[in-house]
This record gives structure tokens, sequence and C-alpha cells, in this order.
């Protein structure tokens, strides 16, 4: 969403992300989602993308994100990889919030998407 926003930004100030959002659009989601596999349920609220709660008044709905996002940030859910030479890395993207510290630098990391079009698993 970074680069994104930043990108819009660049183009146009704030009325360039404003007019980037509204093309991009919005989307409505379940706050809690299973995972097609597992069955286990996993929080699908982001501080980069989620704004309210259907249902709920804005201040309610401010609240309750809050503390999903408290949650979510909490250590004892996070996964802190200590990069190596040939370290490989493979997150199931379904029920995982990606966050890429920048603790490299001045080495690169070079990452490759790799993203499963279909799971007959979960047809």
């Amino acid at each position: 969403m970074g680069a994104f926003r930043n990108g819009a930004y660049a183009a146009g100030g704030n009325a360039g992300v404003v007019e980037a959002m509204g093309q991009a659009g919005i989307a409505v989601h379940p706050v809690v989602m299973h995972h097609p596999v597992s069955g286990r349920p996993y929080l699908n609220v982001s501080e980069s993308f989620t704004r309210w709660i259907i249902g709920m008044s804005a201040p309610e709905g401010a609240r309750l994100l809050t503390m999903l996002f408290d949650i979510t940030n909490r250590p004892e859910h996070h996964v802190r990889l200590r990069w190596m030479p040939n370290t490989i890395a493979i997150w199931d993207n379904r029920g995982t919030q990606h966050y890429a510290v920048v603790d490299y630098l001045p080495h690169r990391r070079v990452m490759h998407r790799v993203a499963v079009a279909t799971d007959r698993r979960c047809v």
C-alpha cells in the first residue's frame, strides 16, 4: 500500500491519493474468515486497508478495529526471520499479514512472489 500511496501522492498530492483510491474501489470482507484447508479462523483486518466495520457506528467500529490491530501487533503473533545467505521463506498469504522490516541495509533483499492460482484442496 505504501508504494501505491507514494506513487499517487507524487503524481498529484493528496488529491492524487484520493483519486487513486477511488479508481481502486472498495471491497467488503468479513472481519473473521476461516482458512479453506485447515478451517482455522483468522482476523481479516489490516491497518493499511481496513477502514470501518459495516453495521457499527464509526466510533464503535474504530474502537473494535483498534483492539484487533493491537492483537495482530502483539509479538506472540509474529514470526521474525533472521535472514542469512540462501534463506527461503514461504508463508500462506490467506491468513498471514506480511510486513517487511528494513533491517538489512546496506545489503539487498531480493524477493520473488509466487501466487497459487487454484488449490484443488479448496475447490
